[in-house]
């Protein structure tokens, strides 16, 4: 998909994210109602949390990647993405209290283990974000 309006473009991915994040949540904990919401809720609040750090990373694509009328083609951008994370050796990196290490194709998750984490996903202990789960967001992009 040709993109030239970068604005609408972050738009569009970070509703993408949070509706592939929504779905998975809902298989991860298909019996657990509350936790589910509240889940969706904090993904909903760590992408405004790191809503600058997102721009900030699309905006610096389409910068590497645009023509120089600013168009990009963000089905190219997308699979870039994953070829950059494939490279890339593992990295570890903190998402407020959710721990993570990205590099070799995937993103891990780990969450924090106590009380409320335990309560709302029970022994759950991390999720993972692969290169195919990238290729999902893209497709709900367009």
């Amino acid at each position: 998909m040709k993109t030239s309006d970068i604005n609408a473009f972050k738009g569009k991915a970070k509703d993408a994210i949070l509706a592939w994040a929504g779905e998975q949540i809902d298989q991860l904990l298909p019996n657990k109602v509350a936790a589910r919401a509240m889940l969706k809720n904090a993904a909903a609040n760590l992408v405004e949390r790191y809503d600058h750090k997102i721009n900030q990373g699309i905006d610096a694509a389409f910068l590497m990647l645009g023509d120089a009328q600013g168009n990009i083609d963000s089905d190219s951008l997308v699979d870039l993405v994953c070829d950059m994370l494939k490279e890339m050796p593992p990295t570890d990196y903190a998402l407020g209290p959710i721990g993570a290490v990205v590099g070799k194709g995937e993103i891990s998750l780990q969450f924090p283990g106590g009380l409320i984490s335990d309560l709302i996903v029970g022994g759950l202990g991390g999720a993972r974000i692969t290169t195919a789960d990238i290729q999902k967001i893209k497709t709900l992009i367009s």
